[in-house]
Parts: C-alpha cells; structure tokens; sequence
C-alpha cells in the first residue's frame, strides 16, 4: 500500500498504523509512510473520522485502493490517495483482526 503524506510529496510505502477507537464508533489512526535505512525518519499522517462518511470511488471514479503510482497495477501496488481512503482501510483491518481473534 502507498500513499502521499500530504499533495506535495511523493508517494511512500504506508508501513504501519497505530489505530484507537473514538468517540461514536469513529477511529483515531497515526500512519507512518516511508521508514526506510538511507532516511532518518518518516513521515506520519494522523486522522480522526468514520470509513462510511467516505465513498468508496474516487472522485475521477476509480475505485478505493487502486493504484496511482505508474507501473502500480502490474506490480500489484494499491494506494491510498486521501484520508477517507486511509480510514477506510483501516476498520476493514480492524475488522479482520476482530473476526480472527479467539472467541
């Protein structure tokens, strides 16, 4: 998964997630895109948000996770391309991990 910290970067590697729930069934996530040996650092975007306030197309009409990087589909790169899209992967993770965990 890539995405763009923010319009004036390039895209990075999304490298981990540190998630939280909200107030209302809404989730707090810290990404942190772009850890890598030859950068000291990285960078980390924090949101706050429900996934069902956000379509899952793209305005241009493409679908969520598609990839925006050229080259991404033949390499088999999904991105990230706005906040709405970084909130909806996170609760359908969310909701992996909870359906996987021991009843």
């Amino acid at each position: 998964m890539w995405g763009s910290p923010n319009e004036a970067s390039p895209a990075e590697p999304l490298d981990g997630m540190f998630t939280s729930e909200a107030a209302a069934g809404a989730v707090s996530v810290l990404a942190i895109f772009g850890m890598r040996p030859d950068r000291p650092g990285f960078s980390a975007v924090g949101i706050e948000g429900r996934a069902e306030a956000f379509a899952p197309t793209r305005e241009d009409g493409s679908l969520a996770f598609e990839p925006l990087l050229a080259g991404g589909t033949a390499a088999g790169l999904y991105s990230v391309a706005n906040a709405g899209e970084l909130l909806l992967l996170t609760t359908r993770l969310l909701a992996l991990l909870d359906s996987a965990a021991p009843r």
